[in-house]
C-alpha cells in the first residue's frame, strides 16, 4: 500500500504530559493507522482539549509533524512540541 501525503487526525483529549487520550479504543486504533499511512500527519485539536481528560491513552502529541489548534497549547506541550522539532500552527483571526 502506498504512503498517502498528508493525514489528519483529532482526539478527545492531550494529556498534561503530551499522551494522546480517546473515550474509545477504536479512535486509537483509528488515529495510529492514520500514522502509520501517511508520509506527514497533522494533529487537529481545539483549544479546549488541552486540559480535557479521557480514558483511553494511545500516541503522543509529538508523533506528527504539526499541531494545528486555534490557539497556542499550554507552555509545557508548548516546549515539549518545540523540543521535538513538531510545529505549532495557529491560524491568524481573520481580519
Amino acid at each position: 500500500m502506498t504512503k498517502r501525503e498528508v493525514g489528519t487526525c483529532g482526539l478527545a483529549g492531550v494529556d498534561a504530559d503530551g499522551t494522546l487520550l480517546d473515550v474509545h479504543e477504536e479512535e486509537v486504533t483509528a488515529r495510529q493507522a492514520i500514522l502509520a499511512n501517511c508520509r506527514q500527519a497533522y494533529l487537529v485539536p481545539d483549544a479546549g482539549k488541552f486540559s480535557r481528560p479521557a480514558h483511553v491513552r494511545g500516541g503522543h502529541v509529538t508523533d506528527v509533524a504539526a499541531v494545528v489548534c486555534d490557539s497556542p497549547p499550554p507552555d509545557a506541550l508548548r516546549r515539549q512540541l518545540q523540543q521535538a522539532g513538531t510545529r505549532i500552527v495557529v491560524p491568524a483571526e481573520p481580519a
